[in-house]
């Protein structure tokens, strides 16, 4: 259904919105060098998670910053339904409050992959490696500014039509986590239902398969 209706004149419409989709999304780990990963990992808490193990929850301290090794983790909240606001995957970051010694979740973070590895770094560690490389402490504040970008575009469209919303969230997954295959498609294998792409989109699961 989605398909069909992507060639209409509508969709032509909402074309220039669609393509202002980020080109390349910043990834935190692939912008650091061997020596900034290898510092950060080394005073790292490495953990093993499952699909629908919980990182952290709403209400808890932040502490730390996340770092997505392999896997790909969702951060959500939920009022009268469940909201998306960001899908992590490989070299992505959360907990971007950690610097902060006073902050709480206000989010919660949930494995999507069946297998899922993270990385934890204390406040106060990170602290102390940026003070020997103040370059990751330049990066991380790259990435952070973007994801806030992508946020306050989000907020632009929350009353936007909702064929643009499902539109743009398809066009930003399938840049940041699509594959591109040998005859030039672009295939977008994503531990997400109907349902959780829609929460994405700030809509339904209706009105996403309708």
């Amino acid at each position: 259904m989605i398909a069909n209706t992507l060639t209409n004149t509508t969709f032509q419409s909402f074309l220039p919105v669609l393509q202002s989709v980020e080109q390349s999304p910043l990834v935190f780990l692939d912008s650091l060098s061997d020596l900034e990963r290898e510092q950060l990992f080394s005073v790292s808490f490495p953990r093993k998670s499952q699909g629908g193990d919980v990182l952290f929850r709403i209400g808890e301290a932040s502490s730390h910053l996340f770092i997505v090794e392999t896997g790909k983790v969702k951060l959500t909240r939920f009022s009268r339904q469940e909201r998306i606001l960001q899908v992590a995957g490989e070299g992505d970051v959360l907990g971007v409050d950690f610097l902060n010694p006073n902050a709480v979740h206000d989010a919660e973070a949930v494995c999507l992959s069946e297998s899922n590895f993270v990385y934890a770094i204390s406040h106060e560690e990170f602290l102390l490696i940026a003070q020997r490389l103040p370059s990751i402490m330049i990066k991380l504040s790259r990435t952070l500014s973007q994801q806030v970008g992508m946020l306050s575009d989000q907020l632009e469209l929350a009353n936007a039509p909702v064929m643009l919303r499902i539109g743009r969230t398809i066009v930003s997954l399938t840049k940041r986590f699509g594959e591109e295959t040998a005859e030039g498609w672009t295939f977008l294998a994503m531990p997400l239902s109907q349902e959780e792409i829609a929460s994405i989109a700030g809509t339904t699961r209706v009105s996403f398969t309708q």
